[in-house]
């Protein structure tokens, strides 16, 4: 858009790909919710967590990822503290790639709404693990790729409402799990899901052989 605005150019998205294209999959979902991110203010990890007590206690949430702001986790703990969710929250920190596959694949659900987000892999991810995605409707170039009810869902930025929409798919895993496999379908489709840069470096230089 802003090339259009401002320099009268059409321009085509180029989507960097998924390094580990064609590894993830998926697996029995289990009663977990996934975070993947750093943990930090933009990220909003702990609007997750503060939904919690708005979701069944049996489904608790795995946060892969570090802090990496001044003071996040003392105010992330104390929040933990004051809801009583220190049995719920697991902090897993950096895990391996095969880990992180793993955790992807046995996920009911990820959670990804940062504030305004560019790209974020995370959604391609859990959607290449044929996972629902949780997002936002601030969250940026995330809402490139989730349509909400048909590959995920977009909600307000608020903890009950992703609590509220946390609990329809633990109350409907049959419509928890096709969501997954639409947002499959949307990766496989943007060829997303093949991984190479090949696309990309020629988009880039395809001017040069005009």
């Amino acid at each position: 858009k802003r090339l259009k605005a401002y320099n009268d150019l059409d321009a085509e998205v180029l989507y960097p790909p998924l390094k580990l294209a064609g590894k993830y999959h998926s697996g029995e979902a289990e009663n977990y919710i996934l975070s993947v991110s750093r943990i930090c203010t933009i990220k909003r990890v702990d609007m997750m967590i503060k939904a919690l007590p708005f979701i069944s206690t049996d489904i608790k949430l795995k946060v892969v990822g570090k802090p990496d702001e001044p003071g996040v986790m003392d105010y992330i703990h104390n929040e933990i503290a004051k809801h009583h969710l220190g049995e719920r929250v697991e902090f897993i920190g950096g895990i391996s790639d095969e880990e992180l596959i793993e955790l992807y694949s046995h996920a009911l659900a990820v959670y990804y709404a940062p504030v305004d987000e560019d790209y974020g892999y995370v959604t391609l991810e859990a959607m290449a693990s044929s996972k629902p995605v949780i997002t936002a409707k601030d969250s940026g170039g995330i809402l490139e790729f989730v349509e909400h009810e048909k590959n995920g869902l977009i909600l307000d930025p608020n903890p009950e409402s992703i609590g509220a929409g946390v609990m329809r798919l633990v109350n409907d895993r049959d419509w928890a799990r096709e969501l997954g496999i639409q947002g499959l379908k949307t990766v496989q489709s943007a060829g997303l899901s093949e991984g190479g840069w090949d696309k990309v470096i020629n988009g880039l230089l395809s001017p040069l052989k005009d």
